[in-house]
């Protein structure tokens, strides 16, 4: 079986001297989260539910 060397995401030792809010930003910043976020945000509608149906029967 062969193992596999990966280089480290966050050195644990420099991560572990850091301030909590440096700690954060170090681990975070690289991560894109706009396309996670975007799954969740509503679209924005500016008229009532269902209002383009109403319209469409008369």
């Amino acid at each position: 079986m062969t193992i596999i060397q990966q280089p480290t995401f966050i050195d644990i030792e420099i991560l572990m001297t850091l301030d909590i809010k440096e700690r954060h930003a170090q681990i975070f910043s690289p991560i894109d989260f706009y396309p996670i976020i975007s799954l969740f945000q509503k679209r924005k509608s500016t008229r009532c539910p269902g209002f383009y149906q109403l319209r469409s029967k008369h």
